[in-house]
């Protein structure tokens, strides 16, 4: 038996996620929202496919005190619940500052309106350019996220296919 898919690019996930629960796709991935936040949006998350370093986008001149600070303001994709997941479950003493998009939390840190905004470290090789070109550097925090593909909770056929298929290939 083959399993097929057709990527469908969108520029966030809440994009993604909001076509996802218009029936525009069948699944989403990247999701890192946890059992209970899909239950709250009816999803249901796979069982995890992949973990990824959480890395801190800092300007430069701040990248030896970042972790020291007493107050941290992390730039967020706004409506995006993966930046979201993310900051609430690491780190949910600090504060967020919503973005329109990804290039504009960057630009935010890079002018110093926000402290920093958290990626995975494999977006970081997409963003490794503008990051140069705004002075900022990536901060490992030590923390990881699971990622999960999201599915409607009423498609149970094919969220029992790709449970199974996620048991069994590495």
């Amino acid at each position: 038996m083959n399993l097929d898919f057709e990527a469908t690019a969108y520029p966030s996930a809440a994009a993604a996620m909001e076509a996802l629960n218009n029936g525009e796709v069948d699944c989403m991935f990247p999701s890192n929202l946890s059992t209970s936040d899909g239950e709250k949006v009816n999803l249901v998350m796979t069982p995890s496919i992949m973990s990824t370093e959480i890395y801190a986008l800092v300007h430069k001149d701040d990248q030896h005190s970042f972790f020291q600070k007493e107050q941290i303001t992390s730039a967020v994709v706004e409506g995006d619940p993966n930046d979201v997941s993310v900051l609430m479950d690491h780190y949910p003493d600090w504060q967020k500052k919503e973005y329109p998009d990804i290039q504009a939390c960057l630009k935010a840190v890079a002018d110093r309106e926000a402290d920093c905004v958290l990626i995975s470290n494999y977006q970081y090789n997409n963003l490794r350019r503008q990051c140069d070109r705004q002075k900022l550097t990536a901060l490992s925090t030590g923390k990881n996220v699971n990622y999960y593909i999201a599915i409607r909770r009423s498609d149970t056929e094919l969220y029992s296919i790709l449970t199974r298929t996620t048991d069994i290939i590495s």
